[in-house]
């Protein structure tokens, strides 16, 4: 599949499921009783450039906020690029931040859950930049360690170089 081909509706629609299903499961899991009256419902909205996610609650229950089966609490969750399927935060309502903080092409929402989105919306760039830079160290300490493996150096010895470097090329 082409990464620079406009996104369509079945990519979208099946992002929307997943999305779903991932936030209906972090509902049951970490907050039961709230599960009990309502499920979380994902809409996406069309737009010319972007289109916006949209997460609102379903009462299962009639509640004073509603009858059972009507949508309540609808917010803006993220944006998605309708040219490449990048995510953004939103800024608001209207309009997604600066700062691409994820695609819905790369990987599946184990990907998704783990950096570019959380259960309340996109992530904030520190922890995008912070999943970067950890995995970059996780490969400079890698790549040392098999040297120093090759070199002839005992574990001990390989495990505190390759953390040195990996600390002096990451900057931690």
């Amino acid at each position: 599949m082409n990464e620079n081909a406009a996104v369509n509706s079945d990519e979208l629609e099946a992002f929307r499921v997943l999305l779903e299903c991932n936030l209906n499961d972090h509902l049951e899991n970490s907050f039961d009783n709230l599960a009990k009256i309502f499920k979380r419902v994902v809409e996406v909205m069309p737009g010319m450039k972007y289109h916006r996610v949209v997460v609102g609650d379903r009462l299962v229950v009639d509640t004073h906020s509603g009858k059972a089966g009507d949508i309540v609490n609808r917010s803006a969750y993220c944006f998605i690029d309708g040219r490449d399927g990048s995510i953004y935060k939103c800024a608001g309502w209207k309009a997604p931040a600066k700062g691409i903080r994820g695609n819905i092409r790369n990987g599946g929402p184990e990907n998704w859950w783990s950096g570019a989105l959380g259960p309340y919306g996109a992530a904030h760039m520190v922890r995008v930049r912070h999943a970067k830079l950890k995995a970059a160290q996780e490969d400079v300490y890698n790549k040392a360690y098999e040297a120093a493996q090759a070199g002839g150096m005992n574990n001990t010895d390989s495990n505190e170089l390759a953390m040195e470097q990996a600390c002096r090329r990451c900057g931690w």
